[in-house]
């Protein structure tokens, strides 16, 4: 299964996938719709072939959607459908120092793969699993 990891930052945006050597980005900010990003993300990434995707978002999430508004860009983002949007299932986590995938509760292994697309080098995989709360490199 290969992942598209999407990192939603005030500044920018950040995407890598798995077999891809350079994340690909584009400007955010307070313009930024959640329609505006995956239109931008799908066709900077129209040549990578990926399965499902995983965004890190910059505010509250629970139940897979976002709770809030970001307060540093535009509006939509709360109820708005990103598995329609990418047609292919799509995880969010709250975004942090790094973008964390998490896995079911029943399992040991995440389910879900992500390439932190931040302060590390896009080389380095980061697995977290749910349960054990551990890093895996």
């Amino acid at each position: 299964m290969i992942v598209l990891v999407v990192d939603i930052g005030g500044t920018s945006v950040k995407m890598l996938t798995s077999g891809q050597d350079e994340r690909r980005t584009f400007p955010s900010g307070r313009t930024l719709t959640p329609q505006r990003m995956v239109a931008e993300a799908k066709r900077l990434t129209q040549d990578w072939k990926y399965d499902v995707v995983s965004i890190g978002y910059p505010g509250l999430v629970a139940g897979n959607r976002p709770l809030a508004e970001p307060r540093n860009l535009g509006r939509g983002w709360v109820g708005f459908n990103f598995e329609s949007a990418f047609q292919c299932p799509v995880k969010q986590c709250k975004k942090r120092n790094s973008l964390r995938v998490a896995a079911p509760a029943t399992t040991r292994m995440p389910s879900w793969v992500g390439f932190d697309c931040g302060r590390h080098r896009p080389s380095e995989p980061r697995l977290w699993t749910v349960r054990s709360r551990t890093w895996q490199q």
